[in-house]
């Protein structure tokens, strides 16, 4: 099994492709992956197992997909600054061709996903994290719990979606996703820290 988000030129990327088909490969996972369509016409052409984890651009049809419920996420991280007092709230958005990146942003419009990166900026324009200014991120890694302070951020099931994508390629769509689906999405959860705090103004109690 290979598991990869393959980047470069297309003729890079399909020799990739080729090389996986010549070592025997169960199957393969691609990962945050954008294919042209000389790719997708090459990954077709190894007829091996396949599965996209959170695809950017829309995948073709019959291929099974993983992904977390982006929208549901970007509506929690919303929510919750409103019921801290906030009125005014803006977002850092990823890639907009990425499905993920467009659901989260279509959820209220208001996944930051470069939360960590703006500590920085509203330090050196004399704010605070949490008392002048409350920051959500999405995905939650690992550098969310230790930034200073730790990081409120939406959390991806990125263990769960790994292993069923991994499950699909073994077992096959048909075994392991439900009905005539071919795309199924994980719950997010939304994890509070200390990097969002009520609104100026507003009652802690």
């Amino acid at each position: 099994m290979v598991v990869t988000p393959p980047h470069g030129t297309t003729t890079d990327t399909l020799r990739w492709l080729d090389d996986a088909s010549k070592r025997g490969s169960d199957g393969i996972i691609l990962v945050v992956t954008d294919l042209t369509p000389a790719q997708r016409i090459g990954v077709k052409s190894l007829d091996i197992p396949m599965a996209l984890v959170d695809p950017v651009g829309s995948p073709d049809a019959g291929v099974p997909t993983v992904g977390a419920t982006n929208w549901q996420g970007g509506m929690a991280a919303t929510r919750h600054l409103p019921d801290l007092g906030h009125r005014r709230i803006g977002i850092l958005q990823g890639l907009e061709k990425a499905l993920c990146a467009r659901a989260r942003l279509d959820g209220y419009r208001a996944a930051l996903e470069g939360a960590l990166g703006a500590y920085e900026a509203i330090r050196q324009a004399g704010l605070r994290v949490a008392t002048d200014v409350s920051i959500v991120g999405f995905d939650d890694v690992p550098n969310a719990a230790w930034a200073s302070p730790p990081l409120t951020t939406v959390r991806q099931p990125v263990r769960e979606m790994a292993a069923l994508a991994t499950r699909i390629v073994l077992q096959g769509a048909d075994t392991v996703l439900p009905g005539p689906t071919l795309r199924m999405e994980l719950a997010t959860h939304l994890v509070v820290r200390e990097s969002t705090g009520p609104a100026r103004g507003m009652s802690t109690t």
